[in-house]
């Protein structure tokens, strides 16, 4: 669940009712509610998700919402985008028309 929270917005938006605060506390009292699972994760939710995420980098830099690249990965996102304009396992010849032009008569 923590890694969607970059998926909320940082601060009220008129498209979405939750920030990536509220979907932190959220995540917060569900864990609280289990508390074999509360005792391993409170270091990791509050001493590294709080702390250094929340407080040191701000949740306005981490958010992807509205985002149209929605990833760190830029390698993903450029995959992403050559599938879509190629689609999923071309011919090779019909690529190299496609996109080069000395091939386009062929």
């Amino acid at each position: 669940m923590v890694l969607a929270l970059p998926h909320l917005p940082a601060e009220i938006h008129p498209e979405c009712c939750f920030t990536m605060s509220d979907g932190f506390h959220a995540i917060i009292e569900y864990v609280s509610q289990y508390d074999h699972i509360s005792e391993r994760l409170h270091n990791f939710l509050i001493g590294y998700i709080q702390r250094f995420w929340f407080d040191q980098i701000g949740s306005a830099s981490i958010t992807v919402f509205g985002s149209d690249i929605r990833t760190n990965n830029y390698l993903e996102s450029f995959h992403r985008t050559l599938l879509s304009q190629i689609g999923r396992h071309p011919n090779f010849w019909d690529y190299l028309r496609k996109h080069n032009p000395r091939y386009q008569r062929l």
